[in-house]
């Protein structure tokens, strides 16, 4: 009988820690592609390439920092239009992939600011950054509300 009841009880916190370590606060962990590709499908964009394999390219990021990432950007360079869902290989890296957001964020605005139009610097004015768990999103479109819905929507 005192067999049984140990058994039953390592079999619970088994369970307990199993249920518990598959998921994220959030309770979703999508990949990255399915929810940059949502953000796409509720936003106009122009034509975008997807540059997942080049993020490094991009943004000042450790490819060893990152689990998954999804990278989309305009496709002919003359607009600023961004999205990024990248999920962090550990949360402790969450900060940094934040930083490199923020940094190509300024990078463009000043790439940008001397020839791109009002409507075009409103993109990147106005873009969002945004963690949950560990995934962090980054979006540069022409509605930055829409996209930050679609983001948050994926983790519903």
């Amino acid at each position: 009988m005192k067999q049984i009841k140990r058994m039953i009880a390592i079999a619970t916190i088994g369970a307990v820690v199993f249920l518990t370590g598959c998921t994220s606060s959030s309770g979703k962990t999508p990949p990255t592609k399915d929810v940059a590709d949502a953000v796409l499908a509720a936003v106009e964009f122009p034509e975008m390439t997807d540059n997942s394999t080049k993020v490094s390219s991009y943004y000042a990021i450790d490819p060893a920092d990152l689990k998954e990432v999804t990278l989309y950007i305009c496709g002919s360079a003359a607009y600023p239009d961004e999205v990024l869902v990248a999920r962090a290989a550990d949360k402790s890296k969450v900060s940094d992939i934040k930083k490199a957001i923020i940094k190509r964020r300024d990078d463009q605005s000043d790439l940008y600011k001397d020839y791109a139009t009002a409507e075009q610097m409103e993109k990147i004015n106005t873009s969002v950054i945004k963690v949950i768990d560990d995934y962090v999103f980054f979006a540069m479109s022409a509605d930055n509300t829409a996209a930050l819905e679609a983001f948050n929507q994926a983790f519903q």
